[in-house]
């Protein structure tokens, strides 16, 4: 009898391991998801910032922003360099094609305000086509597992 408890507590024992280990493996694939997610996010929030950027200091005559507009528009290293190393390193008085920073810094603020429902409509469709056309979950997988830094080589 003493020795089917002691089977039964090595049974339990090897039952909760598992379930443990399992857990453990859930919680680690959730932390992905929830990581991916966040990353799709963000990049999300840089294109939708960058194409509000691209329609203020190309001054668009219209300030009316579509959906197909944002699906076409493409991210490229000159926007980038104008919006990271231009309109956020410079004074709010300095000019960026004849529109003051400020202006820009304004009308960026209310195109914003002004276009939630778009945004919403975008980050949908975002986020529906992050994994397939932008940033391939096995890219991101290979990225985390990565011991030196993906731009730098640190």
């Amino acid at each position: 009898m003493k020795d089917n408890f002691f089977t039964i507590d090595a049974e339990l024992a090897e039952n909760i391991y598992k379930t443990k280990n399992n857990l453990k493996e859930i919680d680690m694939e959730k932390d992905f998801f929830k990581k991916y997610k966040a990353k799709a996010k963000d990049s999300f929030n840089t294109k939708w910032k960058l194409f509000l950027f691209n329609h203020v200091i190309n001054k668009y005559t219209s300030n009316k922003l579509t959906f197909d507009e944002f699906v076409k528009f493409e991210i490229d290293r000159n926007l980038v360099q104008l919006y990271s190393a231009e309109y956020w390193q410079r004074e709010r008085e300095d000019s960026i094609n004849e529109l003051k920073i400020d202006k820009i810094f304004n009308t960026l603020k209310n195109l914003d305000v002004e276009n939630v429902k778009l945004k919403n409509e975008c980050s949908v469709h975002y986020e529906k086509h992050f994994e397939e056309k932008i940033f391939p979950i096995n890219d991101f997988l290979t990225l985390l597992k990565e011991e030196k830094c993906h731009y730098c080589n640190l």
